[in-house]
């Protein structure tokens, strides 16, 4: 009794020293706080809804992982993005002039401020997407409905290029919050740069490949690693806009006189 007495003090005291600390730390509780705020949203619920009504549908139509895999990609570039981008649209320039101005007047630097609303938007969308295809890949493993030949290390390139388009549109959105005054102008801003990037395969064959439509097109012959272009240039493309927004984000921010 002495031992399992000790053992529960001392994990009590381990929990309350971790409490202790996160409550401390600004940066984690602001982006703890906008995630769950986010998640209460009427709009993530019903996006979330037609994400379940989609994977439902194909999973049973279907059958196929690959078929399934196709169609929900396809929702989530297509509409996706979009949805990730509004409200990360809102995040700041709809708290400008009120939250925001209450938080920084407080013991919130900028940097913590500006951060948790990168860091946060791109949660929320990495655990939606993450969520949907870890359901995918235990149904089909659960009723072992996966191919013998299907390569899970091509399919989580995929997988990974999606999500860097996912948070490439972010971090689109939460720079334009920072940087224009008004929501309505983030996005628009955010519509023009989704038609640029989305139908970019219209322009040419060599600007094509970027669009993130082209894993869609080819999603058969990358999964089969017939697919002629370089990922990694793909992934590059994605990758630096996310850094540039983040960096820009903060210094615009740090400029704004709140």
């Amino acid at each position: 009794m002495d031992f399992f007495a000790e053992l529960q003090k001392t994990f009590k005291k381990i929990f309350g020293f971790i409490k202790t600390k996160s409550q401390n730390l600004i940066f984690i509780t602001l982006t703890w706080h906008e995630i769950k705020r986010n998640f209460k949203q009427a709009f993530q619920k019903l996006w979330i809804l037609v994400i379940f009504f989609v994977l439902l549908s194909n999973t049973i139509n279907t059958a196929d992982i690959v078929l399934t895999t196709n169609s929900v990609l396809t929702i989530f570039i297509f509409l996706g993005t979009m949805v990730a981008s509004i409200p990360a649209d809102l995040c700041i320039s709809g708290e400008i002039g009120g939250l925001a101005d209450s938080l920084l007047s407080k013991s919130v630097n900028r940097w913590q401020y500006v951060l948790s609303k990168f860091v946060s938007q791109i949660l929320l969308v990495f655990i939606i997407y993450a969520t949907t295809f870890g359901i995918i890949i235990g149904f089909f493993e659960a009723l072992n409905l996966v191919p013998f030949l299907f390569d899970y290390g091509q399919f989580m390139s995929v997988l990974g290029l999606v999500a860097l388009i996912l948070t490439m549109f972010v971090s689109f959105a939460v720079m334009f919050s920072v940087i224009f005054p008004k929501p309505l102008y983030s996005m628009i801003a955010s519509l023009i740069l989704w038609f640029f990037l989305v139908f970019m395969f219209l322009v040419g064959p060599w600007v094509s490949i970027y669009s993130p439509v082209s894993l869609i097109f080819n999603l058969g012959s990358i999964l089969l690693d017939t697919w002629t272009v370089d990922l990694w240039k793909i992934a590059v493309f994605n990758s630096i806009p996310i850094v540039i927004c983040i960096i820009s984000g903060t210094i615009i921010f740090y400029q704004k006189d709140l």
